[in-house]
């Protein structure tokens, strides 16, 4: 479990520097509780966040659909990121409470003082690092050539075993080729 917790900090600390230095600000909340072109929405701890397009991405190869996006506000970036193994389009896949779940959720904060940049703060959530059956879903509602779309929700465990529940979420995001 520790080495997955690892893991999904270095990916999304990537993601968070990236955004930390960014300096594109602009409302892309979508109406009605749909993300915007190019965000992912979700609430976190009572908190709606809208990730920043420069920072937020999905892929599909070799049937896995992977996304991820972040957000930094002051010192703090909020970043989610999804994996689905065997990804068949259309549909909804749970993310179950297991090391052998076939897909994987992650929330993740990390602060930086910028008096010292080089090390971070980070702390995740991962979906599959709880006990139990299902901890959430995504549902996929639309895929085109260039764009996927949908809604999740899902509950995370951190290594020193606090949990966070993100809702509410959405996603209009586009694909890379």
């Amino acid at each position: 479990m520790r080495k997955i917790i690892k893991m999904g900090i270095i990916t999304l600390l990537g993601i968070s520097m990236v955004s930390l230095f960014s300096a594109c600000k602009k409302n892309n909340t979508g109406k009605n509780g749909q993300a915007a072109e190019g965000t992912i929405n979700f609430q976190v701890d009572g908190t709606n966040v809208t990730t920043m397009a420069i920072t937020t991405t999905a892929t599909i190869q070799s049937n896995a659909l992977s996304m991820q996006g972040s957000k930094t506000e002051g010192s703090l970036t909020k970043a989610v990121s999804f994996v689905i193994y065997g990804y068949n389009g259309v549909g909804t896949y749970a993310f179950k409470g297991n090391a052998i779940s076939p897909s994987l959720a992650i929330y993740s904060e990390t602060t930086l003082d910028p008096n010292n940049p080089t090390n971070p703060e980070s702390r995740a959530w991962v979906s599959n690092a709880i006990n139990g059956d299902e901890v959430g879903e995504i549902s996929i509602s639309e895929v085109t050539a260039t764009h996927v779309k949908g809604t999740f929700h899902f509950k995370g465990l951190s290594d020193n075993q606090t949990q966070k529940e993100i809702k509410e979420g959405s996603f209009n995001v586009r694909l890379q080729q």
